[in-house]
C-alpha cells in the first residue's frame, strides 16, 4: 500500500545519507560498515530481499562525477525523511555515532553532517 512505499521511501533516504557519510573521508572502514549494517537490518519497513541488495551495495563507493558535484548536491527535506522530530534526533544522534565509530570525525564527514543537519532542519 501507500503508506509502506512512503516508509520506504523514508528508509531508502537515510541509508543514502548514511552511505554517503561512510565514503565522505574516502575509506570504508570495517567499524562504519558494521554499523551501517546494522541499521539495515533493524529496519523494520524494508523486505528482507531489499535489506540484503543495500547490504551488498554498501561496499560500492557512490558514483560522483565533477559536473555532478558542482552542479547537484542532495536535497533533503525533514518531511521527506522522518515520520517525527523523535525520529529526527536520533537520527541526528545516528550520524554523529556513525561518523565517530572508526576512531575519528574526518573533516569531511563533519561537512557532511551539518550540510544535511541544515536541510533536514536539524541543527
Amino acid at each position: 500500500g501507500q503508506i509502506n512505499n512512503e516508509k520506504k521511501l523514508k528508509a531508502y533516504l537515510k541509508i543514502t545519507i548514511l552511505k554517503n557519510l561512510i565514503w565522505k573521508d574516502g575509506t570504508l572502514h570495517d567499524n562504519e560498515k558494521l554499523f551501517v549494517y546494522d541499521y539495515i537490518i533493524d529496519i523494520p519497513d524494508l523486505p528482507v530481499d531489499e535489506k540484503i541488495a543495500f547490504l551488498k551495495n554498501i561496499s560500492e563507493k557512490p558514483k560522483t562525477n565533477l559536473l555532478k558535484k558542482i552542479f547537484v548536491s542532495e536535497k533533503y527535506k525533514f518531511e521527506m525523511v522522518f515520520d517525527s522530530l523523535e525520529e529526527g534526533r536520533a537520527f541526528k544522534n545516528t550520524l554523529i555515532e556513525l561518523s565517530n565509530c572508526d576512531g575519528s570525525m574526518s573533516k569531511e564527514e563533519d561537512v557532511y553532517i551539518n550540510d544535511i543537519l541544515k536541510q533536514l532542519k536539524l541543527l
